[in-house]
């Protein structure tokens, strides 16, 4: 028994690897976002964008008994995100909400 359970907490352990490094892909394109949008005098926060990433990404889990968590951690990085791209954009003209 706790040879299949130290065996399931390395996988899982492989899978927060990878995990990470998609998180650091994420923020680094994130922040390449923000600086487009700050160029062009865009704000941070997009609404509408928002609204329809959430409809989107429901199609992403297949469990639906997963679906509240995923919501979740979406609204997460989400957030994450956008206080990313106001940290590199002192001066943008978003409001932080």
């Amino acid at each position: 028994m706790m040879e299949e359970l130290n065996a399931l907490r390395a996988e899982i352990d492989r899978v927060d690897q990878d995990l990470a490094a998609l998180f650091e892909r994420r923020m680094e394109i994130a922040g390449r976002i923000g600086k487009l949008k700050k160029s062009c005098g865009m704000q941070v926060l997009d609404s509408e964008r928002e609204n329809q990433l959430r409809e989107e990404r429901k199609n992403y889990i297949k469990n639906p008994e997963l679906l509240s968590y995923w919501s979740e951690l979406l609204e997460e990085l989400m957030k994450i995100s956008k206080e990313y791209q106001w940290t590199l954009n002192e001066d943008c003209p978003s409001l932080r909400k």
